[in-house]
């Protein structure tokens, strides 16, 4: 345990600055930096325990992926949606748009809209079964080589970071939609001012 103690106030002082930067970086409010605090953590956790032989992770698995990534963008959305409805669909068109290019160009943002949680579930999973894939692929060679065991140790290094660092890019995506969609409402209310 004693071993664990600095690890565990480390990750507790990262996950605190995280908050502090979503929390003032971002305008988001500190409930909404906290929640995504904790969902780093508990990806980050998850994707330890798939380093772990023998043990499944669940970030690999798309169903999982996209559900989360659809649940946290749906809160989003309809939580921009709910709080500026006259602005969200006001920021489909941008200003000075010809007339003639507004239902493409309404059209193409939707999608892009739409697509979201699908690129960030897909972009999770790709990445941690890729490094699951590379990881196999070097233990069959230390099998073969012993002189491979270096490389494998050096790889498992790479997949600890890989595994930190895409739950930190999910929760980074996630707060930029989130914040977007505030953003969004703030545009709106400074061009109701103007006026």
């Amino acid at each position: 345990m004693t071993a664990l103690h600095p690890l565990l106030r480390r990750l507790g002082s990262f996950l605190l600055s995280l908050r502090q930067h979503l929390a003032l970086g971002l305008g988001l409010s500190s409930s909404v930096a906290s929640s995504l605090g904790s969902i780093l953590a508990r990806l980050m956790i998850v994707n330890y325990l798939g380093l772990v032989p023998y043990c499944f992770t669940i970030t690999s698995q798309l169903v999982f992926n996209i559900s989360v990534a659809f649940l946290l963008w749906l809160a989003s959305l309809s939580n921009g949606y709910l709080n500026s409805f006259n602005s969200r669909i006001a920021h489909l068109v941008p200003l000075g748009s010809p007339p003639v290019l507004m239902p493409f160009i309404v059209l193409v943002e939707s999608v892009s809209i739409v697509i979201r949680p699908l690129t960030l579930a897909v972009r999770l999973m790709a990445n941690i079964v890729a490094g699951h894939l590379l990881l196999s692929l070097a233990g069959t060679a230390v099998l073969i080589s012993s002189a491979a065991i270096v490389r494998v140790y050096l790889l498992l290094v790479l997949e600890l970071a890989v595994a930190a660092i895409q739950a930190y890019v999910f929760c980074v995506l996630l707060s930029l939609y989130t914040a977007e969609s505030r953003y969004r409402g703030l545009v709106a209310r400074y061009r109701r001012s103007e006026y």
